[in-house]
């Protein structure tokens, strides 16, 4: 994800328009604001696990096949590790010529914290290991 988001995005580029209107400060500005909307954006969507209660639930066959629709997504914590590195990586990567990357990672964080906990409480699944 690392290389993705900043590598490729600086080797693609040319130099000369690293700071041109259209060039790589256009582009890092979308990537974080991108950051700070989407991930949130379609956590708190959740698709799969509303159509899940929604559609499937009320046509299940039994009682035990309709409660196994009603629980939460299941939640890997290495991808939010992943996100949330990428997130400073980009901030660190690209602070020489946007100082203000590192606010943007603070929003990204920030929202990416609150809508975690928001859901944390309300709709993850917890695994249980027995």
């Amino acid at each position: 994800r690392w290389i993705n988001t900043a590598i490729v995005m600086t080797m693609v580029t040319p130099f000369m328009d690293t700071i041109a209107v259209n060039g790589l400060l256009a582009k890092l500005h979308a990537v974080l604001r991108a950051e700070i909307i989407t991930q949130p954006v379609v956590h708190m969507l959740d698709i799969l696990h509303n159509i899940k209660r929604h559609i499937f639930a009320p046509f299940s066959a039994n009682q035990e096949t309709m409660d196994s629709n009603f629980h939460g997504s299941i939640q890997h914590l290495g991808e939010k590790y992943t996100a949330m590195t990428k997130i400073i990586f980009l901030c660190i990567f690209y602070s020489p010529i946007f100082p203000a990357s590192f606010f943007y990672g603070a929003f990204a964080y920030a929202a990416n914290f609150y809508t975690d906990k928001f859901l944390f409480f309300v709709s993850f699944y917890v695994m249980c290991y027995e």
